[in-house]
């Protein structure tokens, strides 16, 4: 390490011991090696491809991302690793992603917190924050794939957007080739590239799976490519061989070319609802379609998706109001929308926002909090939010085949009340793991407007095709298939390895076999052979493929079922491939085993845009519009529109169906459809605040109608004699009750249903589809209605048809205008192509015309929400046709059998239907209504979601299937856990906790759970077979068996006929009882024997019995943590501007005489001063920057103006929040905005007279670098003064700052960056340190302050358990920031940490958090502010230390809580955390932390403690400790300390000899040593020393008395630096001479809020400006308010 780090290591050893909210306080730069470690969180015992030590490949398709050919969805959250300054808060955060569904996380890497100086070494000092081998370490521990992204851009709303600081003096573009950058850019890449190498999955060394190269580049021109592909050559370079990706903005698609920058795929990002939370929100549009037009070979990723939104300066709502605003309905809608859209690479943005601590923000685009309204917030607690996207991570671990699966025709929803509602669907190109081999199927489903918040029910249809061979071959189309056509000599012969035991041959050249499809891909599966020859393959007449695979050299071994030809990605519809034998060397057999066809079977509907003039004809005033906002939505982004009553358009199409496609707006009416020259209709719309694209305002099908009529008229018949045999049915149950009902309700039906046959002829079968239902096992009565209904819905034979649609001229209702749009019209060719109507389906189809089943069910969406179906899915060895229910997490192999939870909106219904030989044996809990029927092997579960979970237990032979139905609500608290077991994962259900953090199996049967709780919970736990101990964070789980749990009911129904029970029917409506059909009832029956028995081939019975125990189930009550007690602290209080006054001292500052800069533009020099003042150009970065200017008077009181900037940019919705204070001959002068405009300067009357040496001191509060996003040298903006205009007369300046040298001084800057302190006085003085004396500060009444700076110092102590993690806020109170009238900044410090920034004219935020490792949890803290007024009497009435929120917290090696006495003897070893009471007699060994009170013996053998005490002993020890002590010990150590290395601190008494080497600060109560130290101390002392130094030589800093002009008591040499004295020294230096650049001529003075022309200064750029800078791109998005 570099060699000031290590010396720095020592002294900051004291604090590596201190437990702390959510881990130990950091260590702010190297810790040494001897080092105690900080208390952990227990680490995770998961073992998977990103820790096993072994190398993998990595691989991806358009589907997916694959690791050894394992496809994998990759579901990940953003963190950033500097927003939580705490390492053991990373593994927290870790484990809650994981905990959470994550299985990967994305990580910035932030450049200029590694390097503070150019050229300088890279700083991932071991321990720290900066420590990145460690963070990626425990990413794979913790079981998560890692997406690095270390720009060397990255944006993040940071501090340059990650760039170093120093990089604002480069002249060149900061993202470019210029030589500079482009060396330093390759150069931090490449020191990266050194950590990240060792952690690749393709090495072995660790868990990243992606790498993306810079960030968000504006625009693919030929010189940011040239800089991303020569980013993308060091990378690979380095060794980095995972796949390379950068990152688009917006799916533009710029760089999609990858081969020509060297990258591997395409990825994008995306925030749908915009970034303002007091606006409204965007919609959510569909994406897939242009994803594939840019990559339609690589996996969608959407490298950040929106997960929340950032706060601004000065915005009129704060962090909470941005997760309102990406609120669970949106997190719901969108994690289900990007499934529907194929997204199987998926990073929400953020996961966890975190902490702007410091300068690190960006100060155009974030203040301190970034919580960014993450689902883990600032404080790292969950929130429902997290449980939202627990749901959809859970999906995907639930349907892997997500991964593999291509988009298929969707069904229509059938809205019963509400909405429209938009569905996606989705099947598995494979057939593994399906139940009919056709491939699994997801639906995807939510309102099609996204900001609707309409109550919605709907039912929708399902089809599952019909099962193909395919449980057994796998392919579409068997060889004998007659829609094969064989031109030539081709012959079956018999064929044992071939799918379907045949083989289709030829042997003659020339023979052709072709095969028309419908699909978008298939598959030639061939048989091989030494006498099979070539082949060549053509697809709809193109350009012949010659294919060889079939000819193999030996017949040895030989491949069956070969894959000899593939196509994907043909545009959907029908196409034709055509196989021609062409012989080989005398090898002419060909043989056709199978057709596989891939993607959709459904015929495309194609769509016709309004600008198509050969199919529309307009009459009328129709106008056409395009590239307006309005119509950015629209197809092709345009419409055609009229409001003029009788204007008309027309189209003639050929085929069974159309519909008109227009958008929703605000100011639209209606239009009359007439199909050939009859009115059918007229347009409906949703009258919408702004225009909503793509909405179907109108859709027509033709029907059979003479067809449908008949057979309503015989469905009606058949209903009356359903009717009849009810009644008989009812004779036989026993239940003339039940009969006479059934056959009243038979006889109704009957006469609806000839009533609706009659009126279907009439109107076109319409009504004869609601003469009965299709679905098998249906409530209503009648086999013979449910085949009159398939046979209605039938749609008509594609025939030519006129449409008309004519201008009504009426407004819809609430509409403010009679506009009539159109977008497109799609028109529906044939049956095949309508969407979700199932027509015409072929004989052995499984299907259901209505989903859910059950009658008076719906499904439900409750507006803005988002629900997934699933169906065609193997689960745990069932056959699951489809469940409405959402599935929650892989299904686990328990004790009790596999168990599959399931999940809805509470109140909801939900429906599952799984497919069985043979009847099953089913327990349920009471409310579970279970129907079977023989006919189908249907099982059809119906439920509602509760408050209680319900477990249904389905026994299928030896096969045990558990269906654990809970609600959203429960899902929050219920978790499942992955831990390595006999060297295989194995998964384990936690529920009734707050958080469940890891699983850990030792021995052959006990399994360990860590988790956390804000409160006392009753835990269940779901183990694994074989599992007989269960301990949660150390205490022993009970197993549950004995007392039984809820949903573990019995239901003994069974379907043989004639049994007669004791079956009580209470018949629902239209239950006609069918001895042959059906039958419905409650079952009300109880004892033992045939209960519930039912005759007829459907039973449905509603079950009451209870539970009688749970197989692998344990159960306990998990203690919560102590409460915690907020504090209203008391604080001391003194000024600091001495700089101000015309008195002090400048001697030492840096002159700022320069002339030239590297960036002109921004850093100057000035039109007035014609001198650079940038504090950037002089290396003061960040922070407070002191100027002062002297000049000659010409005149009296001349105007002054300042042109500042301490950080501007800031949106719209936001405000400018920089300011500098000024002085004018120590005279304040009030405080001016910092933004880069002219600020004239109120120089109080009388204050300069004609001929005076006039000093101006000027205080300007930076905030942070700015972004550079469009990389036009934003982020090299200037910072501090960049002109200064004083009438008649130019000044000499000089300033003063905090530079890189200040930043590594650990004694005043705990983080180590350059990003903790500024250039404040106090700060210099370590007034933000614990250690510092404020013994004679003044009392502190409140936080009001006079105009200048102030400091503000409290003490505050706390004692927190060990296994306790508490979040804590500072609140800044103050009764006029609700007016926004506190004109003061706070500055807030913690132990020396820069935690905040409170504006108390600008807001919006007066709760900080303190991030973890800030606060020591078990001693004294120091709470420091530096309150910056504008005006007297500004600043906080009183500040708050508020504990928001505990939680247990897991430690490893710890107890699971303390003793509650002492131990009889000492303990062997110490324990974690001091016993409640001393001990009897002393442990052994030191204890690791102090005991809560003294024990009553001294330790028997004194050794100095291994690490430090966190406090001071109270009393003196005989020998010096073993390294210093964190804080000084109360009175001196009887010997020094045996190190080299001084106190941290200074003592409170001079010890009785010196020291081996200097005091890091001098001796607080200001008394020099009794003797003087062997060489300097490196600050002065408080007072000067009695003796003069054994080696003369200049301190450091100057002798800090206040008495002035005091020298040493002996002679001595000069300082290093002037004393910190308000007095001049004895002698002062000569003042400076004034310049001779001329003065302004005073003919114009610059108006205030003035930016000149050529500085530049002012970059806060309007949307035109970035417009024309992007060539009318407007950028306004994400991070990116310039």
């Amino acid at each position: 390490m570099p060699r000031k780090l290590a010396k720095r290591a020592a002294t900051l050893a004291a604090v590596v011991g201190m437990a702390l909210a959510g881990g130990a306080l950091p260590i702010s730069v190297a810790q040494a090696a001897s080092a105690a470690p900080p208390a952990k969180y227990a680490t995770a015992d998961i073992t998977f491809p990103g820790n096993d030590g072994k190398p993998h490949k990595v691989t991806f398709d358009k589907n997916s991302f694959m690791v050894d050919g394992q496809r994998l969805n990759v579901w990940s959250g953003e963190i950033h690793y500097w927003r939580a300054p705490d390492v053991n808060s990373w593994r927290d955060l870790f484990q809650k992603m994981r905990a959470n569904g994550y299985n990967a996380v994305s990580l910035y890497f932030f450049w200029g917190l590694h390097q503070s100086k150019e050229g300088g070494p890279f700083d991932f000092s071991k321990g720290t924050i900066k420590d990145l081998d460690l963070l990626l370490t425990m990413a794979q521990e913790e079981g998560l794939y890692v997406i690095a992204r270390p720009g060397p851009y990255v944006n993040a709303e940071i501090s340059m957007g990650g760039l170093p600081a120093w990089m604002t003096n480069y002249s060149g573009g900061l993202r470019t080739t210029d030589p500079k950058v482009l060396a330093a850019s390759k150069a931090w890449l490449h020191a990266f590239n050194q950590i990240a190498s060792k952690h690749l999955v393709t090495k072995g060394g660790g868990s990243v799976l992606l790498y993306q190269v810079e960030n968000e580049l504006l625009s693919d021109n030929a010189a940011r490519g040239a800089f991303l592909k020569s980013l993308v050559g060091q990378v690979k370079a380095d060794g980095i061989d995972v796949p390379l990706f950068h990152n688009d903005y917006g799916l533009g698609g710029r760089f999609k070319n990858t081969s020509l920058y060297g990258t591997d795929f395409y990825a994008y990002d995306k925030y749908p609802v915009g970034f303002n939370c007091s606006a409204g929100r965007n919609r959510i549009d569909d994406s897939e379609a242009t994803f594939r037009s840019y990559a339609p070979n690589s996996p969608h990723f959407i490298t950040e998706s929106q997960g929340g939104a950032f706060t601004p300066w000065g915005a009129s709502y704060n962090a909470s109001d941005c997760y309102t605003y990406t609120d669970e309905g949106f997190t719901r809608q969108w994690g289900v929308h990007n499934i529907g859209n194929g997204v199987t690479a998926f990073n929400y943005y953020m996961a966890y926002g975190g902490t702007n601590w410091g300068w690190t923000g960006a100060p155009a685009s974030g203040f301190t909090s970034y919580d960014y309204g993450a689902g883990i917030t600032e404080d790292r607690t969950l929130t429902p939010k997290a449980s939202v996207q627990k749901e959809t991570g859970y999906y995907t671990k639930a349907v892997p085949e997500l991964s593999d699966m291509n988009p298929v025709q969707a069904p229509s929803a059938v809205v019963e009340s509400g909405s429209n509602v938009k569905i996606y669907a989705r099947q598995a190109e494979a057939g593994q793991g399906s139940v009919t081999g056709n491939g699994v199927r997801t639906y995807a489903m939510r309102l099609a407007n996204s900001n609707d918040t309409t109550e919605t029910t709907f039912t929708t249809t399902l089809s599952l095709g019909k099962p193909r061979g395919a449980t057994t071959t796998g392919f579409s189309h068997d060889d004998r298939s007659s829609a094969i056509t064989y031109t030539g000599s081709w012959s079956q012969v018999a064929d044992s390895s071939a799918a379907s035991g045949t083989l289709t041959r030829t042997k003659t050249v020339g023979d052709t076999a072709s095969f028309t499809f419908t699909g978008t891909g298939v598959r030639l599966i061939t048989a091989t052979g030494t006498d099979h020859g070539y082949f060549k393959v053509s697809i709809d007449g193109g350009e012949a493929q010659l294919v060889t695979s079939a000819h193999v050299d030996t017949e040895q071994n030989k491949p069956t079922q070969l894959e000899a030809y593939r196509i994907e990605n043909l545009s959907p519809g029908q196409h034709t491939i055509k196989v021609e034998n062409v012989g080989f060397d005398g090898a002419n057999v060909v043989d056709i085993d199978a057709f596989d066809v891939l993607g959709s079977t459904a015929v495309q509907a194609p769509i016709y845009n309004d600008s198509d003039t050969s199919f529309f004809t307009f009459t009328g005033s129709w106008q056409h519009a395009t590239g307006k906002n309005w119509t950015q939505g629209d197809h092709s982004g345009d419409e055609t529109f009229s409001k003029t009553a009788g204007d008309s358009y027309t189209f003639t199409f050929t085929g069974v169906g159309f519909d008109i496609i227009a958008p929703f707006s605000s100011n639209h009416g209606s239009a009359t459809v007439t199909v050939d020259g009859q009115e059918v209709g007229q347009t409906k719309e949703d009258v919408t605040s702004e225009a909503t694209p793509q909405q179907t305002v109108f859709s027509w099908r033709a029907e059979k109608g003479a067809e449908g009529g008949a057979q309503g008229a015989e469905a009606g018949a058949d209903t009356d004699k359903a009717g009849a045999q009810g009644t008989e049915a009812g004779a036989q149950g026993g239940s003339t009750d039940a009969g006479t009902e059934g056959g009243s309700q038979g006889a109704e039906a009957g006469a609806q249903g000839g009533s609706q046959g009659a009126e279907a002829g009439a109107q076109g079968g319409e009504a004869a589809v609601q003469s009965g239902s299709t679905d098998p096992g249906t409530d209503k009565a009648g086999a013979a209605a449910t085949q009159a209904d398939a046979t209605a819905s039938q749609a008509a034979e594609p025939a030519t048809h006129t449409v008309k649609v004519t201008v009504d001229g009426k407004a819809f209702s609430g509409s403010q205008d009679t506009f009539v749009s159109l977008d497109a019209v799609k028109v529906y060719p044939n049956a095949q192509s309508l969407p979700g109507e199932n027509n015409d389906e072929a004989d052995g189809t499984i299907s259901w015309k209505r989903i859910p089943q059950k009658e008076g069910t719906t499904l439900a969406l409750h507006g803005r929400d988002a629900i997934m179906l699933t169906a065609d899915k193997q689960v745990g060895g069932h056959e699951l046709y489809y469940t409405t229910s959402q599935m929650f997490g892989a299904t686990l192999n328990s004790a009790g059998g596999s168990l599959q939870y399931l999940t809805g909106t509470r109140g909801d219904s939900g429906e599952t239907v799984l497919h069985y030989a043979s009847q099953p044996q089913v327990s349920a809990p009471e409310g579970v209504e279970q129907t079977w029927d023989a006919t189908t092997g249907q099982l059809r579960l119906n439920y509602s979601y509760s408050a209680s979970p319900q477990q249904i237990i389905i026994k299928d032979g030896d096969k045990v299937l558990s269906l654990r139905i809970i609600d959203r609500t429960t899902a929050q608290t219920t978790w499942l856990l992955d831990g390595t077991r006999n060297g295989k994962l194995s998964s384990v259900a936690v529920e009734g906790v707050e958080l469940a953090r890891t699983a850990k199996f030792t021995g052959k049967d006990t399994l360990q759970l860590t988790g956390s709780v804000s409160a006392e919970s009753n835990v269940r736990v779901i183990a694994p077979a074989g599992i007989n101990h269960v301990g949660f964070n150390g205490g022993s789980l009970n197993p549950a068996s004995a007392t039984g749990s809820a949903g573990a009911g019995t239901n003994s129904a069974t379907s043989s006929a004639g049994n007669a029970g004791a079956a009580k029917f209470t018949g629902t409506a239209g239950a006609a009882a069918s001895a042959a059909k059906a039958a419905t009832g409650t079952n009300s029956a109880t004892g033992t024997g045939d209960v519930g028995v039912f005759t007829g081939k459907t039973a449905t019975s509603t079950n009451s019995a209870t539970g009688t125990g749970d197989v692998g189930v344990f159960t306990g009550k998990v203690p919560g943590p102590a409460a915690v007690a907020s504090q209203q602290l008391s604080f001391v209080k003194s000024t600091d501007y001495a700089e101000a006054k015309a008195t002090y001292d400048d001697s030492k500052w840096k002159v700022a005489a320069d002339t030239q800069a590297a960036n002109p533009r921004f850093q100057g020099p000035g039109e007035y001063s014609h001198t650079v003042l940038d504090s950037n150009h002089y290396g003061f970065y960040e922070g407070s920057v002191w100027y002062r200017g002297t000049f000659t008077a010409t005149k009296a009181d001349p105007y002054l103006y300042l042109q500042g900037n301490g950080g501007s940019g800031v949106p719209s919705q936001g405000k400018n929040p920089a300011f500098m204070q000024v002085w004018v001959n120590g005279v304040y002068a009030g405080a001016y905005d910092a933004a880069g405009n002219w600020a004239k300067v109120n120089v109080p009357a009388g204050t300069v007279k004609s001929g005076d040496k006039v000093t101006v001191a000027v205080l300007v509060n930076n905030l942070g670098q700015n972004l550079d996003w469009s990389d036009d040298g934003l982020s090299k903006q200037n910072r501090g003064l960049f002109d200064v205009a004083i009438e008649g007369s130019t000044a000499t300046w000089k300033i003063h700052g905090a530079d890189a040298d200040f930043a590594a001084k650990a004694a005043t800057n705990p983080s180590g960056t350059l990003y903790n302190n500024g250039g404040l006085g106090g700060e210099k003085a370590g007034f933000h340190m614990p250690g510092f004396d404020d013994s004679k500060w003044a009392k502190a009444d409140n936080l009001h302050s006079p105009a200048g700076v102030t400091w503000y110092r409290a003490r505050v102590k706390l004692n927190l358990p060990a296994n306790q993690d508490t979040a804590f806020r500072l609140d800044i109170n103050s009764s006029r920031f609700s007016s926004l009238g506190d004109r003061a900044q706070a500055t807030l410090f913690v132990n020396g940490w820069n935690t905040g920034v409170y504006i108390g004219d600008r807001g919006p935020q007066t709760s900080f958090t303190i991030p973890a490792g800030f606060l020591n949890p078990n001693g004294e803290n120091v709470i420091s502010i530096a309150v910056a007024a504008k005006e007297d009497g500004m600043g906080p009435d009183s500040v708050t230390l508020r504990a928001i929120h505990s939680t247990t917290k897991p430690v490893l090696g710890s107890t699971p809580a303390p003793t509650v006495a002492p131990t009889v003897a000492p303990t062997v070893a110490p324990t974690v955390a001091p016993t409640a009471q001393p001990t009897a007699g002393p442990t052994a060994q030191p204890t690791a932390a102090p005991t809560v009170a003294p024990t009553a013996q001294p330790t028997a053998s004194p050794q100095p403690t291994p690490a430090p005490t966190v406090s001071p002993t109270a009393t003196a020890q005989p020998t010096g400790t073993a390294s210093p002590t964190a804080q000084p010990t109360v009175s001196p150590t009887g010997a020094p300390t045996a190190t080299a290395a001084p106190t941290v601190a200074p003592t409170s008494q001079p010890s009785p000899a010196p020291t081996a080497a200097p005091t890091g600060t001098p001796t607080t109560p200001g008394q020099p040593t009794v003797a003087p130290t062997a060489q300097p101390t490196v600050s002065p002392t408080a007072a000067p020393t009695g003796q003069p130094t054994t080696s003369p030589q200049p301190t450091a800093g100057p002798t800090a008395s206040s008495a002035p002009g005091q020298p040493t008591a002996g002679p001595g040499q000069p300082t290093a630096s002037p004393t910190a004295s308000t007095h001049p020294t004895a002698a002062p230096g000569q003042p400076g001479k004034p310049s001779t650049a001329p003065a302004p001529d005073g003919t114009r003075e610059p108006m205030a809020g003035e930016q000149l022309p050529r500085t530049g200064v002012n970059l806060a750029l309007g949307l035109g400006a970035v417009a024309a800078l992007a060539g009318g791109l407007v950028l306004l998005r994400r991070r990116r308010a310039l």
